[in-house]
């Protein structure tokens, strides 16, 4: 019993590994918010294709984009490996607002805002008003996207942060665990 509460313990103190490229997706009230920062290493990358973005998601595509609400010009780089943040709707969810620097991912492709110089910083939101998890079709959870290799190795990482009713049932088994660890020291 002692090493599952210490399991649990550890597992409610976790930090997730740190990422080139953060992107915290949290229901914030009534709207879904990401909040994306970081730097991309595309020194592993030949010359991009280019095409045009906006801040919006497909969970199960994956296509997520912050930023901007207006298509802007990317470069777009292949080779990533990634998997999708949840099922997703039948098609694109566009953002209602957006600030910053535009990147994302789409399928297996890094997008970046034309011009973007390698490991410069990158920052970015995008928010959803009246939305939820479930209505982007986003399942809670930590994804990584990965590319280059060696010195040029690079990743990110989506982190759909539970809803405050988790958080308080993680902190309720930690509490538990420690009363009973203390009642038996007794």
């Amino acid at each position: 019993m002692k090493k599952i509460l210490a399991i649990l313990f550890f597992v409610a103190l976790a930090v997730p590994s740190r990422a080139a490229i953060t992107i915290t997706i949290e229901e914030v009230g009534l709207d879904v918010v990401f909040t994306a920062t970081g730097t991309a290493n595309i020194d592993s990358f030949g010359a991009p294709l280019s095409a045009g973005g906006s801040a919006g998601v497909d969970a199960n595509r994956p296509y997520l984009f912050v930023g901007t609400t207006n298509s802007i010009d990317v470069d777009i780089y292949g080779g990533l490996t990634t998997e999708p943040i949840g099922p997703g709707p039948t098609s694109p969810i566009a953002a209602d607002a957006a600030t910053g620097d535009g990147f994302g991912f789409n399928f297996s492709s890094l997008l970046l805002y034309q011009g973007y110089v390698s490991n410069t910083p990158l920052s970015g939101t995008a928010t959803f008003f009246n939305h939820s998890f479930s209505s982007l079709g986003i399942a809670e959870g930590t994804y990584t996207y990965t590319w280059g290799s060696g010195g040029n190795f690079d990743q990110a990482t989506i982190i759909v942060v539970p809803e405050p009713s988790t958080y308080g049932a993680l902190t309720g088994l930690v509490i538990l665990g420690l009363v009973i660890i203390r009642r038996k020291r007794s």
